[in-house]
C-alpha cells in the first residue's frame, strides 16, 4: 500500500514539476561538530531542500523542508532525528497604480516572522502577514499561531511550563505584530 502511495505521489510531483513555467529549487548542508578532551562529542548535521514556483502573475508558492541529525555522546539517547517543514507559504504581490503608486503584499502559511529588533519575536509561525508599501506609509500586520511547529525547532519559550514541556509541538501561542513606518 505504501509503495503504491509513494509511486503515485512521485508521478504527481514530477508531472506537476514538468508543467510549471518556471521554478527554483536547491538545497544546503550544514555541519556543526564539537570535540573535547573528555569523552564529549556534539554533532549536528542539517540538510535543507527548497522549491519555489510562480502560481500565475502575482502569486508564488515556496516550500522548504529539512532533515536534522544530532549526536550527543553525553545524552541518554545520543542519536536524534528531526524532519521539519521549515516553510510552506503562498505569497502575493499586487502593485497598485494611481496618483501615488503603492504595493500590497501578503503571505499565508508557515514563514519566519520577526519584530524590527529581533529581540521580542524571531521565530517560524503559521499564519498570515499583510504589508502595505507606499510613498507615505509602510505598514505590516501579521497574525499567527505557534502551536503547530515542532518543539525542537521552536524558539518560543515564555513560561516555565513552555521550557519544561514534554509535548512534541511548540507552546500554543497566538501572535500578532503591527508595524507602522510612516
Amino acid at each position: 500500500m505504501s509503495k503504491r502511495l509513494l509511486s503515485l505521489l512521485s508521478v504527481l510531483f514530477f508531472s506537476a514539476l514538468l508543467s510549471l513555467p518556471a521554478y527554483d529549487f536547491g538545497g544546503t548542508f550544514d555541519n556543526a561538530t564539537t570535540l573535547d578532551t573528555a569523552p564529549l562529542v556534539l554533532q549536528e548535521d542539517k540538510l535543507a531542500l527548497w522549491f519555489q514556483t510562480p502560481l500565475g502573475r502575482f502569486l508564488t508558492l515556496a516550500v522548504q523542508g529539512s532533515f536534522t541529525y544530532t549526536y550527543d555522546s553525553l545524552s541518554n539517547s545520543p542519536h536524534s532525528v528531526l524532519l521539519d517543514v521549515d516553510s510552506l507559504k503562498i505569497a502575493g504581490e499586487f502593485p497598485l497604480q494611481g496618483a501615488r503608486p503603492s504595493l500590497f503584499t501578503f503571505t499565508v502559511g508557515r514563514f519566519p516572522l520577526a519584530d524590527f529588533s529581533l529581540q521580542v519575536l524571531d521565530t517560524t509561525i503559521d499564519g498570515m502577514e499583510l504589508q502595505w508599501r507606499g510613498a507615505r506609509l509602510n505598514a505590516t500586520l501579521a497574525a499567527a499561531f505557534t502551536g503547530l511547529e515542532l518543539e525542537p525547532a521552536s524558539s518560543v519559550n515564555m513560561t516555565w511550563a513552555d521550557i519544561n514541556s514534554s509535548s512534541a509541538l511548540a507552546p500554543p501561542r497566538l501572535a500578532e505584530l503591527e508595524q507602522d513606518c510612516s
